[in-house]
């Protein structure tokens, strides 16, 4: 668990990820998914090892996800999230915020999730969903749950300001046939908690995968609304602050 770390110590333990010359670097809105298989007696998550070239990360197990592109504000998947999770999702956003950029947020997630895992949410519909590509899923955010935030801190190579949603595994309408269409994970696992122990994960996974089996104690068929844990540097060190 990384929460009350101080930033040395945090910086020697993600001393993979540091800058060699370190600049201030605002962070990008990011978003993930975090897919639960719920039909075996522990629950499973799904998680995809990067490729060993990638800079930011290399070899290491973590959840679908990626920062937010330009298109994805067209979809602004907002409807269908639960009117609590879209109030903290905004609420992070500052005074800025907007319907529209907190559904890009979602969009992302499902967008991110199809290209490196070829998994859509949704269901079969008439037309063609252009954020799957040409697949004819079409995306829907009813079943997603905002779970927490974590903001990159400074002096990495990449920074992010990532929300993670979660979903389970019975939300997905199809798979793409032949796999993802990104090739960024050279292989994926279910894996129950105690399994990702013997992953290479970075300890921003670990801390979300404990605050995720928190979540699921208190609300097993996430179906409450509940505080959002949001993870960053503060004042030197790393903090746990709720949002509700």
């Amino acid at each position: 668990m990384i929460v009350g770390l101080k930033r040395d110590a945090l910086d020697a333990l993600e001393n993979s990820t540091l800058a060699v010359m370190p600049r201030r670097l605002r962070p990008r809105h990011a978003a993930s998914l975090i897919l639960i298989d719920r039909s075996g007696k522990e629950p499973r998550l799904l998680l995809g090892q990067r490729r060993a070239d990638l800079a930011f990360m290399p070899s290491q197990f973590v959840f679908p996800g990626g920062r937010t592109d330009p298109g994805d504000a067209q979809f602004a998947l907002l409807e269908g999230l639960p009117a609590h999770d879209a109030r903290c999702l905004a609420a992070g956003m500052g005074a800025a915020a907007s319907t529209r950029r907190a559904g890009a947020l979602v969009a992302t997630a499902l967008r991110e999730c199809y290209e490196e895992t070829g998994l859509m949410l949704g269901a079969a519909g008439g037309g063609k969903a252009t954020l799957y590509g040409n697949e004819t899923i079409v995306p829907d955010a009813r079943g997603l749950r905002y779970v927490a935030r974590a903001i990159t801190p400074p002096g990495r190579i990449r920074r992010f300001d990532t929300r993670f949603f979660a979903a389970f595994r019975d939300r997905v309408g199809a798979e793409r046939p032949g796999g993802p269409p990104d090739q960024e994970f050279t292989r994926l696992v279910w894996a129950t908690p105690e399994e990702t122990q013997g992953l290479d994960c970075p300890a921003i996974t670990r801390t979300i995968i404990q605050a995720v089996m928190q979540r699921l104690m208190d609300d097993p068929e996430l179906t409450c609304d509940l505080p959002v844990p949001e993870y960053r540097m503060r004042h030197g060190r790393f903090v746990c602050e709720m949002r509700s």
